[in-house]
């Protein structure tokens, strides 16, 4: 092979030999892991090439302010970090959701897949240093499906517990000039650019191995992680914004490879050793697979009729009678529905002891995400005409308007990029206990709920029971976006009644239901 006199003896990149070896063997499967993995089982996991949304159910997707998604966190363990993932990365990954997944409804083609590896997982030096205690005790959730990363969507792998198929060899290769620490996060990345091309997905599943680790010097693997901490995050917004106009997908590596050399994340060898690398996989016979125009290809569905029901609070324990109502709102609605979970973690960012990672994942789209400061103190006093109420009411209350309009936009997004139109929205808190609930939502005015936003009869108090709303989309935003109208102080009052009768939208498109009686569990969360 050419690529042999150009990796140095006893560096990592010489397993480079070894894939070639695989390759010429016929290989159409590697499977590559470390000398302190330890195989259950004593069988080597892998998920079919092309999988079906019953054995991949979940897509993650980064939030706005990263293209990063902290794979761990889905996995049980929100406060830990995959090697590789940006430091700088961590608060805003936390706060726009440590797990982020959408229902998947299409075969997935997973031709790389990252399984984890329980007791000491891959973590980067830093992680190691400052937790030391937790580790040997690591383990997944194992109730967790995999879970495929939506395109433009990223996260570390490494080499430890890999699966891939034949039509990503080629992304095989481990860069000769970076560190031994660094060198395949470094694949990872530009790799998970270059495979949406070719239409196939990076995967992560389960704990299939335990990692019992050699001894190391967390000194000397800070120090050669150094690249890491300072260029990842730069790293993977260069390939996020990285075009090509090529026609083949080894033109396309050639091109990328001498723009990664370009941006100084490489350097100038690199670019020539990966050359030889497809040199002698073509040498092997190797053929590559071809482009695919995501776009051209995207499976477009009918547009259809639904209901989006967007469920909002604190992550708290999942008790039956919320999942009661979910199925008896199947029942009352003439009409399919999609669950939206939007829901705050608390801090620190532990998952409850009874949150039922399955129950959750058969959400449509599911945010869990770490509790913020809104700065609503700096906004104009003059937009509070509401005083009474106490700093830690208005803390809360800033927190449910907010979570309320960002489940809003993220069923609007929804909408867009699955060509879905929904007619009813319903809002509902994590923690409500259904009472009671008319037969049917499928009524005559006053309470059309294709007209009309419906509330629950408070008879207690005067005041709004805001646990449950259901209405028409369109008249539904004013009411769940109304976090904006405070921002910009078109609203000043943190009193609903007030609100409703100041909004000219809603004022008269309002009624309360005493067919619909909710008991609120406030004591019930974790």
């Amino acid at each position: 092979y050419g690529i042999v006199r150009f990796l140095p003896e006893g560096s990592y990149a010489r397993k480079n030999i070894g894939y070639l070896v695989a390759i010429q063997c016929g290989a159409k499967l590697i499977f590559e892991s470390d000398d302190d993995n330890f195989i259950e089982d004593n069988f080597i996991k892998h998920l079919p090439k092309i999988s079906s949304p019953n054995i991949i159910p979940n897509i993650a997707f980064h939030g706005e302010r990263s293209s990063f998604i902290n794979i761990y966190g889905s996995f049980g363990h929100p406060n830990m970090w995959p090697r590789g993932f940006p430091l700088e990365q961590i608060k805003n990954v936390s706060e726009d959701g440590w797990s982020s997944l959408r229902r998947n409804d299409e075969h997935i083609h997973a031709y790389i897949q990252q399984f984890l590896a329980d007791l000491h997982p891959d973590v980067d030096a830093i992680y190691r240093l400052t937790n030391s205690f937790n580790l040997g005790h690591i383990k997944f959730n194992r109730e967790q499906t995999p879970i495929a990363l939506e395109p433009f969507t990223f996260s570390p792998y490494n080499t430890q517990n890999t699966i891939t198929y034949y039509e990503a060899f080629w992304g095989l290769f481990l860069p000769v000039t970076t560190s031994f620490r660094v060198c395949d996060i470094w694949r990872g990345f530009w790799v998970q650019r270059l495979l949406w091309d070719i239409g196939g997905r990076i995967v992560f599943a389960g704990p299939t191995v335990k990692q019992k680790r050699n001894v190391h010097s967390l000194f000397n693997d800070m120090k050669e992680e150094q690249q890491m901490y300072y260029e990842s995050a730069a790293f993977v917004r260069f390939l996020a914004s990285w075009k090509s106009s090529s026609t083949s997908l080894f033109e396309n590596i050639r091109s990328l490879a001498n723009s990664i050399v370009k941006q100084g994340f490489w350097k100038s060898a690199e670019e020539k050793y990966l050359d030889i690398w497809l040199n002698d996989l073509l040498s092997l016979g190797y053929q590559p697979p071809p482009l695919i125009n995501l776009i051209n290809k995207e499976k477009r569905k009918n547009k259809r009729q639904r209901a989006a029901v967007c469920v909002t609070g604190r992550l708290a324990c999942v008790n039956a009678s919320y999942f009661l109502f979910e199925k008896q709102l199947r029942k009352r609605l003439q009409c399919p529905i999609d669950i939206f979970y939007y829901l705050s973690s608390s801090v620190p960012i532990t998952p409850c002891k009874c949150f039922n990672i399955t129950l959750i994942n058969s959400a449509t789209v599911h945010i869990l995400y770490a509790k913020q400061n809104l700065y609503y103190q700096q906004w104009r006093k003059s937009c509070f005409i509401n005083s009474s109420l106490s700093h830690n009411q208005k803390e809360e209350k800033f927190e449910d308007m907010w979570s309320q309009a960002r489940c809003y936009d993220l069923v609007s997004l929804y909408e867009k990029q699955n060509n879905v139109k929904y007619k009813l929205m319903v809002h509902v808190e994590f923690d409500s206990t259904f009472v009671k609930m008319p037969i049917s939502y499928e009524r005559d005015s006053p309470f059309d709920v294709n007209t009309t936003i419906i509330f629950p009869d408070n008879n207690y108090t005067d005041e709004i029971n805001e646990e449950f709303a259901i209405g028409p989309i369109q008249k539904m935003s004013y009411y769940m976006r109304r976090w904006y109208a405070l921002q910009n102080c078109s609203l000043r009052s943190l009193n609903l009644h007030q609100q409703l009768k100041s909004m000219v939208e809603l004022n008269t498109s309002v009624s309360f239901d005493n067919e619909t009686i909710i008991h609120i569990n406030k004591s019930d969360r974790c």
